[in-house]
């Protein structure tokens, strides 16, 4: 299993390229989702707490990272950073 991430800032190329992309429903295809990431957004402490599992997952990392152990590393880096 493989899988991509684009950035496309040009809406109608987005909706031009998963038009294209549902022709491949058949040939095993999946679409897992779409997602938004609005210029200079910036998320507070709490938000991450609440959706750093659905903020990890849309993101570029591969998909077994939450399981892995940079993953824990990293997160308990954090933690210790924001608990300063």
């Amino acid at each position: 299993m493989s899988q991509l991430v684009l950035e496309i800032k040009n809406e109608m190329v987005k909706e031009r390229l998963l038009w294209l992309l549902q022709h491949f429903k058949k040939d095993e295809l999946e679409i897992v989702g779409t997602y938004t990431v609005k210029d200079n957004q910036v998320w507070s402490d709490e938000y991450i707490e609440q959706n750093w599992r659905e903020l990890i997952i849309t993101s570029s990392m591969q998909p077994d990272y939450e399981k892995s152990s940079q993953f824990r590393e990293e997160f308990g880096e954090y933690l210790a950073e924001k608990n300063k």
